[in-house]
């Protein structure tokens, strides 16, 4: 059972690192320059250089559904969760994700995105991991904080790459997100001790 878990656990672990760019772009030039290696029709993409706005609204479109899965994500956790404060804290943390979704939503209708929160795949076999971990675990709450520490860690991933994929008025909210994602990853690790 451990060595199928540890297995399931190494999916999605890898199914994590690759799936924001088949969810953000929908090309393989895209993918390349929404990784800032190739702009459309394979040119170099200068450093420094302003994306448009077709790839600004991919990666704030990654963020809300970034934000979506983990306003998800935290909810399970709080719904296993044994302690009180532990189920206050994921179920605020919920919150602030989906107070995130809707700050970054208008930001994306303007560069002519359109309201999505279907989540990913990938965000959704996390969910069952969780579940998973819940009920196997010698300590389910410690195994809830530390499943929820590595999504933290993916969304941080997440928010500082789009720091310098987009313009200065989405940049702005984007930093302070970012500040509220450190916030809460640091409430998360003192947890996990």
């Amino acid at each position: 059972m451990r060595d199928r878990c540890e297995l399931i656990r190494s999916r999605c672990a890898l199914l994590l690192s690759f799936e924001h760019l088949v969810r953000a772009a929908s090309t393989p030039d895209d993918v390349n320059h929404a990784l800032g290696m190739r702009g459309p029709f394979g040119t170099r993409v200068a450093p420094g250089r302003r994306m448009s706005e077709r790839t600004e609204r991919i990666v704030l479109t990654h963020l809300i559904d970034t934000c979506k899965d983990a306003e998800r994500g935290f909810l399970v956790a709080a719904e296993e969760a044994r302690t009180p404060a532990l189920k206050r804290l994921f179920c605020r943390l919920a919150e602030q994700r989906g107070e995130f979704a809707a700050d970054l939503l208008p930001h994306v209708l303007r560069l002519g995105g359109h309201a999505r929160s279907s989540g990913t795949a990938v965000a959704a076999l996390h969910r069952a991991w969780i579940h998973l971990k819940a009920h196997t675990s010698g300590d389910p709450d410690r195994a809830l904080v530390e499943e929820t520490a590595r999504g933290e860690r993916v969304a941080r991933v997440a928010y500082n790459a789009a720091l310098t994929q987009v313009g200065p008025n989405a940049r702005r909210l984007i930093e302070s997100h970012e500040l509220g994602l450190r916030v809460a990853g640091r409430l998360v690790d003192d947890i996990v001790g």
